[in-house]
Order: C-alpha cells, then sequence, then structure tokens
C-alpha cells in the first residue's frame, strides 16, 4: 500500500480559491487505489522552511498510519 502526501502551498491547499469546486485533495484521493490514504501537509501562503515541512509530515503520517 503507498500513501500520497502533497508538501507545498496553495498550489496543494487550494480550498479557500476554488470555493465550491473540489480541491486538489479530493479527485486524487478518488484516482488513487483502494486503501492509498492522501495527506495534505501543504499550507497556503506560507514559506515553509525545512523543519516545519518535516514536523507536519510526521505529525500526519504518525496520525494516518497508526
Amino acid at each position: 500500500m503507498g500513501h500520497v502526501v502533497l508538501l507545498g502551498d496553495s498550489i496543494f491547499e487550494n480550498s479557500a480559491y476554488v470555493k465550491s469546486q473540489p480541491s486538489v485533495l479530493e479527485p486524487l484521493r478518488r484516482a488513487l487505489p483502494a486503501g492509498w490514504p492522501a495527506t495534505l501537509a501543504a499550507v497556503d501562503g506560507v514559506a515553509h522552511s525545512r523543519s516545519v515541512l518535516s514536523s507536519r509530515v510526521w505529525t500526519k503520517a504518525r496520525h494516518t498510519c497508526s
């Protein structure tokens, strides 16, 4: 089983910009094979440091995979 984690900014966390349309995460989840989770670790409008991204990914992955 795989696990897709989206890292970045508003290119992935685009829910505020698409309003009534699906965000990037929704169609991605539908397109993935059964059992594959997709985790959004992107933050709109934030310039990420490596440590911030690492912390967010670890926290999201730990909760998703446990």
